[in-house]
């Protein structure tokens, strides 16, 4: 088995939310000519850590945009709280 499908394979095991895209990359593998199957074999380790790579930096900026979206939550849950104390506070005044 070549390379290339072999880490096409891990990448399935590793990454299942890009099972289609990797069996999409076999199925266009298998069809190619020699000269493109001896390429892709040749840089396989490459793009497999491409690949991994990719996915780690996309999975650290979606943590750091939930991090940033909870926070923007909790000031506005302490903004209302604090409104809200203001209103109760004001309205025993009068």
């Amino acid at each position: 088995m070549s390379t290339y499908l072999e880490k096409m394979k891990e990448l399935t095991l590793l990454l299942p939310e890009n099972k289609t895209l990797y069996y999409g990359n076999m199925s266009v593998y298998k069809k190619a000519n020699e000269d493109v199957k001896q390429a892709l074999d040749k840089n396989a380790n490459l793009l497999f850590t491409n690949e991994l790579n990719t996915d780690s930096n996309f999975q650290k900026k979606v943590l750091f945009y939930l991090k940033n979206i909870n926070l923007f939550i909790l000031l506005l849950l302490v903004l209302m709280f604090l409104s809200f104390a203001t209103y109760i506070f004001l309205s025993f005044l009068s």
